[in-house]
């Protein structure tokens, strides 16, 4: 469950931050940048890290590729507090890395199908 929020701050979007609710509980992500014709943005999250994050951001961008296709790059940051966030890391990126990939495909399908993937619509319709 995601919504967005926050003034203005970009042209070509009327929000500058969005509150997700997922089964671990609420994310604000607050845009830093959103560039509508590099098909960009980026953005750092002030609310709902993992407890061993220091800071956290994320950039999205859109890259043709052959065959008249476009590929979605979704790249994470994360710096951690302490020790145990340097030897948690790889658990996280392998967290990370099946988000990226789920969000990818609801992208894909909501770019061919012009619908909210069905995963998400079930999600919804149980809360």
């Amino acid at each position: 469950n995601s919504k967005s929020g926050g003034n203005k701050k970009f042209e070509g979007i009327n929000y500058s931050s969005r509150i997700t609710v997922t089964d671990r509980g609420e994310t604000i992500q607050v845009l830093d940048v959103f560039d509508s014709e590099k098909h960009q943005l980026d953005y750092h999250i002030t609310n709902g890290m993992p407890g061993i994050a220091k800071t956290a951001r994320g950039i999205w961008s859109l890259k043709p590729s052959p065959n008249n296709q476009t590929m979605v790059v979704i790249e994470f940051e994360m710096e951690s507090k302490n020790v145990l966030g340097y030897l948690l890391s790889p658990m996280i990126k392998l967290k990370l890395g099946k988000s990226s990939e789920e969000i990818a495909e609801e992208l894909k399908y909501y770019m061919e199908n012009g619908t909210a993937h069905p995963r998400n619509i079930e999600t919804n319709k149980n809360k």
